[in-house]
């Protein structure tokens, strides 16, 4: 059953590519048409995918790791939100930012993790169901065109994070 499922996600639902982007780095990038209001990261088989499970770790902490794994670290977590309601980006009682990694670490993103900023993106994400936040089309995507989303709403820390890197100006 999980091949014909697969088989069928690849001839019908299989949108998605990474590749080098003009934005930052790598983006992700529409291998055919993807109507609007379509999730382009709902893989075959969903019943075999395990939850993301996140943890808390502290600037402190991140401090501890060697610049380069923290600098890339950095460009792919955001803080977490204070739930208080001043809000605003999370705090420890030292006053260390908190941030929320994958507790599978760095090495076991899904191809999402890769989508870039833009202004006027073409993804919004929405809390999903289990666990899994879900990206969904704002409108349809051509084929060959970059997947992108506002950092701005997603994640407010990164975009500035990338800001000053000089990056995300899309």
């Amino acid at each position: 059953m999980a091949k014909v499922q697969l088989l069928q996600h690849l001839a019908r639902r299989s949108y998605v590519r990474l590749a080098p982007s003009p934005i930052a780095g790598v983006g992700v990038f529409a291998l055919r048409e993807i109507p609007a209001r379509t999730d382009p990261f709902q893989g075959p088989n969903a019943h075999l995918r395990l939850p993301e499970t996140v943890v808390s770790v502290t600037q402190s902490e991140l401090d501890e790791l060697e610049p380069a794994v923290r600098t890339h670290v950095l460009s792919m977590f955001g803080t977490l939100d204070d739930p208080r309601p001043r809000g605003g980006p999370l705090r420890d009682r030292k006053g260390d930012l908190v941030y929320g990694a994958l507790a599978t670490g760095i090495e076991s993103f899904d191809t999402s993790w890769y989508v870039n900023h833009a202004v006027s993106p073409n993804l919004v994400m929405k809390e999903g169901d289990e666990g899994f936040n879900r990206y969904f089309t704002t409108r349809a995507v051509a084929a060959g065109e970059e997947l992108t989303t506002d950092y701005r709403r997603l994640c407010p820390q990164l975009y500035a994070s990338t800001r000053a890197d000089g990056e995300g100006e899309s």
